[in-house]
């Protein structure tokens, strides 16, 4: 069993703490073919996945790193500041953490008077982390074949869309999960109509 870190928004981490989101996807990094095949064989090193396809005209295989197995763990970073001015202070602690995760919009500004500058998830140390993830399964898919129960397992707020022709509306969680994915991705070029492949991971909060 490994640990590995993993950035979440704000938002996500709210879900995540309310126990909607129970699933994440991340960018397969490097070239994987349009028409590829993943799997493992007797050849595949540890903690790697075949991929067999047409590679820029020809057919092979490589070996791509898998982000985590399963049970591996996750430690989550999200914004975060250091606490000052006592404030929340439990009697014998030396050091403790605000999360940005646990306020509204309208007590923000006054927590951040008093702790001092929040931080960015990607600066946040092992040890201010306060949410731990077991990794349930990893498989490697394209982004467009998320489901509308899986974009609900993504702790997205759903949208509401009109049924054409019919006058009725209703809710979305997968074109949510789109505008969302659009909203990181997309000037990256990798966004919802790149169709990228990447990794589904599961996972489940587990206390440590």
């Amino acid at each position: 069993m490994k640990e590995h870190p993993i950035l979440f928004s704000t938002d996500m981490v709210r879900a995540i703490l309310d126990g909607r989101k129970t699933v994440t996807r991340r960018v397969i990094k490097g070239f994987i073919p349009e028409d590829a095949e993943f799997g493992f064989t007797a050849f595949t090193p540890d903690g790697h996945i075949s991929v067999r396809g047409d590679f820029c005209g020809k057919y092979g295989e490589k070996f791509v790193r898998m982000p985590c197995a399963v049970v591996d763990r996750l430690w989550v970073r999200e914004a975060f500041a250091e606490a000052v001015n006592d404030i929340g202070l439990e009697k014998g602690m030396k050091q403790f953490w605000l999360y940005k995760a646990d306020y509204d919009c309208d007590t923000l500004a006054e927590v951040k008077r008093n702790s001092g500058k929040w931080r960015p998830s990607i600066h946040m140390p092992r040890k201010a982390s306060r949410i731990t993830l077991e990794v349930v399964s990893v498989r490697a898919e394209r982004l467009q074949d998320i489901t509308e129960d899986d974009a609900i397992a993504e702790g997205v707020t759903p949208v509401e869309v009109e049924v054409l022709g019919q006058g009725v509306t209703e809710f979305s969680h997968r074109l949510a999960f789109e505008g969302l994915w659009d909203s990181l991705y997309a000037k990256r070029g990798i966004g919802w109509d790149a169709k990228p492949w990447v990794w589904r991971v599961e996972f489940r909060r587990v206390d440590v």
